[in-house]
């Protein structure tokens, strides 16, 4: 039987899914708020400078200015052939013999500087007077009538040129060996090579002193190669450049100078000074060791002295204070604003920001949530 609808009374089911979103959202905000977490990194900004300065090198200095250390020197002076490899072609006009023939009934006599033609063309001319008998045979030497390596050819047939052409088939001449010296390189000494030899010797006799004086020296001493200078004093030739030879002699006089002295010690005079031109507004992070360099200047071998430059490089950067920033500025920011916040500043090289849990995209609005250090 139907009875019909019954009321049961008003639903809270939209109430209680209400609630239970409206408890959630509340628990995230507050696990938010929480655990978000920020820490801003700031590095102050760096700048360089340095310090260059002159010391002295004396045996036994009287102030904290001056290095000890000595000053040693030797002269060597040595003599030496050289043999050049070089060449230059010279241009000459090529010579040779030919041997005339003559075929006619009559002796047929020839003057000096007769022309013989080549069959290839080239004109020579004979060197002396000669009277080549009929039906015989007569050597005479011959040489091109211009310079150069068109002289230089091989065994050819020689046409008479001052005879009548009617007979120059009956006499004439003919070569059995090549016509040489048209063109010929020979050994040449050049400027480059004369200056290339001094250089060479010069080396040797460098290394001949820095052995000797290092036996001069004790275990405890050191020959310093930063310290280390070398002089041609002399230097001759037996030949100008440009000289047709094969060989020459050369003498190289030398002189080596070295400085022995302690290197810590400069280097603590380098820290000193390098101090001194430290910016007093900045933090000084130390000496850049790898860029200390030191040469000789100068030297009094007579008092025993030499004059030292050097030069050390420095960092130093700004002094800065996580107290000097607003905090309550940087609340709400984002990577890239914090980065634009900082820039503003000119002691401040860099800045990154580090968010945590993952989900924080920015500065928390509880101050005690985020910090800044100074790296």
């Amino acid at each position: 039987m139907y009875l019909g609808k019954i009321e049961s009374g008003k639903s809270y089911k939209k109430f209680y899914i209400f609630f239970i979103l409206l408890s959630l959202g509340v628990l995230g905000g507050i696990v938010y708020v929480s655990f978000s977490r920020a820490t801003i990194t700031i590095s102050p900004s760096r700048i360089e400078f340095e310090t260059n300065f002159e010391t002295t090198i004396l045996e036994n200095p009287e102030n904290e200015e001056s290095i000890p250390g000595k000053v040693l020197s030797i002269e060597i002076e040595e003599s030496r052939q050289v043999k050049t490899h070089d060449t230059k072609g010279f241009e000459a006009k090529a010579q040779g013999t030919v041997t005339i023939s003559n075929k006619r009934e009559k002796d047929q006599p020839l003057l000096a500087k007769t022309r013989l033609m080549s069959a290839s063309g080239i004109l020579f001319r004979t060197d002396k007077r000669v009277v080549v008998p009929a039906g015989e045979k007569v050597e005479v030497t011959v040489t091109a009538a211009e310079e150069g390596k068109q002289g230089n050819i091989e065994p050819e047939h020689f046409t008479i040129v001052n005879i009548w052409k009617a007979w120059q088939d009956q006499i004439y001449a003919e070569s059995d060996s090549p016509m040489t010296g048209g063109y010929t390189e020979l050994p040449y000494v050049y400027e480059h090579t004369i200056l290339q030899s001094f250089d060479l010797l010069a080396e040797e006799l460098y290394e001949k002193g820095l052995i000797t004086l290092g036996q001069n020296t004790t275990n405890q001493e050191k020959i310093l190669e930063t310290a280390i200078k070398h002089e041609m004093l002399e230097f001759s030739a037996s030949v100008e450049p440009e000289t047709q030879t094969d060989k020459f002699n050369i003498k190289v006089k030398t002189r080596s100078i070295v400085l022995i002295f302690n290197e810590e010690r400069l280097k603590a005079l380098a820290e000193k000074n390098l101090k001194q031109e430290a910016p007093k507004d900045k933090e000084l992070l130390g000496p850049l060791w790898e860029e200390f360099t030191y040469r000789v200047k100068s030297y009094d071998l007579e008092n025993k002295t030499a004059l030292l430059e050097a030069g050390l490089r420095g960092e130093s950067r700004s002094k800065i204070s996580a107290d000097l920033f607003k905090k309550k500025e940087l609340i709400g920011l984002d990577r890239y604003e914090i980065k634009k916040y900082f820039e503003q500043f000119e002691d401040i090289g860099t800045a990154e920001v580090y968010f945590k849990p993952f989900w924080v995209r920015k500065v928390p609005a509880m101050v005690d949530h985020f910090e800044i250090e100074i790296k």
